[in-house]
């Protein structure tokens, strides 16, 4: 059992296969697994030796791939499994919204407050793609590829990208405290602090738990799914975790058993034209 120090760790990633696991402070330090979560290197150096708190991490599916956004606005970049960390030449982040990585590796995704800037070959080079936005961008999740990236896009709700980033969709009219993309992008699982919505067409119309049982008032605060989110666990503050393994279609609390076990109402939302 490895013994952890008296650290805050807030935000984590790990590859497809689960045996490369990183974990990203909110002093600039990183922990690394390469065993599977077995034992862990705590001194890892992910933010060039400076103290800033991070945000968000990327990786791709075998773990050699290794992006961590900070909320200085700097990106440091791995492609040796987290053994080095670099900077990329010539990205000017002037916020940092959030950060993802193809599975292939080679798709690197950078959105900023109202720009966004894209890798095609690993991080080596970038370009950047302008927009007109209206607030401040949270995060990103994005299928395999990135012909499915989703964010939210604050006070003005949750939009989704088709194409690479280069255009977005409003897909709904809700604040996302956490969301998921599932690996080829059909399936989208977000959380606010009360409820669950999933989506089983990339977006265009979702699920909604039902609003009218107690247990939508204890908040959520936990939300993860694995590659095609078949399988889906989230966590409310007193009623413990509900598990899913059918999409999200019903639900199962382990801690609980008087606790309501599915989803009853579904509730589709139209998709609007509008692009920001």
């Amino acid at each position: 059992v490895d013994t952890w120090s008296a650290v805050v760790f807030q935000a984590a990633k790990m590859s497809d296969s689960g045996r490369y696991m990183v974990l990203g402070s909110d002093s600039g330090s990183c922990a690394f697994s390469s065993n599977y979560g077995k034992s862990w290197n705590h001194a890892g150096d992910c933010t060039g030796g400076m103290e800033l708190s991070i945000k968000q991490i990327g990786m791709d599916a075998s773990g050699q791939y290794i992006g961590v956004l900070v909320y200085a606005n700097r990106l440091f970049l791995s492609t040796d499994y987290g053994g080095t960390f670099a900077e990329p030449a010539g990205v000017t982040i002037g916020y940092a919204g959030g950060y993802a990585i193809s599975s292939d590796g080679t798709f690197h995704f950078l959105l900023t407050n109202n720009s966004a800037w894209t890798s095609t070959n690993s991080g080596s080079s970038w370009s950047s793609i302008q927009y007109t936005a209206h607030g401040f961008l949270s995060r990103v999740s994005m299928s395999h590829n990135g012909s499915v990236i989703a964010t939210n896009l604050d006070m003005y709700g949750f939009y989704v990208s088709y194409d690479l980033g280069n255009n977005w969709q409003f897909a709904y009219d809700a604040q996302f405290s956490d969301f998921e993309v599932a690996r080829y992008g059909s399936y989208i699982v977000a959380s606010n602090q009360s409820s669950l919505f999933v989506s089983e067409d990339s977006g265009a119309t979702w699920t909604v738990g039902n609003e009218n049982t107690k247990y939508d008032t204890d908040l959520i605060t936990g939300l993860a799914c694995n590659r095609n989110c078949s399988d889906i666990a989230f966590a409310r503050d007193t009623y413990g975790v509900y598990y899913s393994f059918d999409h999200g279609r019903t639900f199962r609390n382990q801690a609980d058993t008087s606790a309501p076990t599915s989803f009853p109402s579904s509730m589709p939302t139209s998709v609007p034209t509008s692009h920001y």
